[in-house]
């Protein structure tokens, strides 16, 4: 299997009219995260793909692409990250969601209109990208960024998902 992650699953041009479509409706509505991703995901291109062949080249990467176990299932168990420290990564995650009123999975299927406007995706990009989705709103804690499009859009909040994606440490 690993030999066939290699392959890419051709160019993905940069999608100006998704991009410009998303970014109207996020003036119209800040609050509307599909709008926010159309406008990611069309300015995206290639990265996607270079990040995802970086992940699975990566020993790391490749134990957890064949692991296939979701990061929305581990971000979403409350009663698990309720058992942290309250000042760690975890429990300062859950203080985030649950001011913010959001959730890994609901954020998942607000991309799946997106998704699907992009493009299909083979099992294995699919978990990589379904992974990076989930730890979205972890970077907004980390970067102490908020969630408006301007805040996820900004240098260091968007340049958090690309370094995710280049880093050894994706989960030991």
């Amino acid at each position: 299997m690993q030999d066939d992650l290699a392959i890419p699953l051709g160019r993905r041009r940069i999608r100006p009219w998704l991009a410009l479509r998303g970014l109207v409706a996020v003036l119209r509505d800040p609050e509307d995260t599909t709008a926010g991703a159309r406008f990611v995901l069309g300015l995206d291109g290639d990265r996607a793909e270079q990040n995802f062949q970086r992940f699975a080249s990566d020993p790391v990467g490749a134990r957890l692409l064949a692991e296939g176990r979701a990061m929305s299932i581990v971000l979403s168990d409350r009663n698990a990250l309720r058992a942290l420290p309250g000042d760690s990564l975890g429990g300062t995650y859950l203080r985030f969601i649950e001011e913010e009123s959001i959730s890994a999975e609901g954020l998942a299927g607000k991309l799946i209109p997106v998704m699907a406007e992009v493009g299909a995706l083979d099992p294995a990009r699919r978990f990589f990208h379904e992974r990076g989705n989930a730890t979205h709103d972890l970077w907004h804690v980390v970067t102490g960024y908020s969630r408006d499009i301007l805040s996820s859009s900004s240098w260091p909040s968007a340049r958090c998902s690309y370094a995710s994606a280049r880093t050894r440490s994706y989960s030991r």
